[in-house]
């Protein structure tokens, strides 16, 4: 971490993440805003395309397709702690696609916890009911970011190698780093140490 601050190259990368993801998280607080004062919640809805997509105003106190509805406040709980996690992982992270997934993970989880904690439910707006034939269970903005976030984290996990991933004497780079880039890392850290006592 110490040596990531003396990088101006990892902290310009790190204020534009941070400031991607403020604009995410601003930009689904103020639609889920306007879709609450402008349509009524359940018996109202503005169509865009007939028979297809619609902007709805629905409540949803669970996960997806409304999982642990009755368990909001786990959820939010897992929801804090995970984001957390992720927004380390984030700083860590020193490939440019990993770190917009994480950018897009931790945003949408942080646009809907803000829900949960503030009002106990999370507000769902966009609507596709003929999937094909298939009604979608409305959604949002974070959503939508969670599920682009993590279809970015399973094209780095399959098309990344795993030491480009986060910066180096980092915890999240000896999680991920395979038996071999550890041993280096130990190797590595053992010489500094002997260097250190010469």
């Amino acid at each position: 971490m110490k040596n990531m601050i003396g990088n101006k190259r990892k902290m310009t990368m790190i204020a534009v993440s941070v400031f991607f993801s403020a604009l995410l998280i601003a930009a689904d607080q103020i639609i889920k805003h306007i879709v609450s004062v402008n349509i009524d919640y359940s018996t109202e809805s503005v169509k865009v395309i007939d028979d297809f997509f619609y902007i709805v105003h629905w409540h949803n106190t669970g996960a997806a397709w409304g999982a642990m509805s009755d368990f909001t406040w786990l959820l939010s709980c897992i929801t804090v702690l995970a984001s957390v996690g992720i927004l380390y992982l984030m700083i860590c992270s020193k490939n440019k696609l990993l770190c917009t997934a994480f950018v897009l993970t931790f945003s949408g989880a942080i646009g809907n916890v803000i829900d949960r904690i503030r009002l106990g439910y999370v507000v769902d707006y966009l609507h596709f009911n003929n999937i094909f034939g298939y009604d979608f269970p409305a959604f949002n903005l974070a959503d939508v970011c969670i599920v682009s976030g993590c279809i970015g984290l399973i094209i780095c996990l399959i098309f990344v190698k795993k030491e480009s991933y986060f910066e180096e004497n980092t915890v999240a780079a000896k999680f991920f780093a395979d038996g071999e880039n550890t041993d280096k890392i130990a190797n590595d850290n053992g010489a500094e140490t002997e260097n250190k006592k010469e």
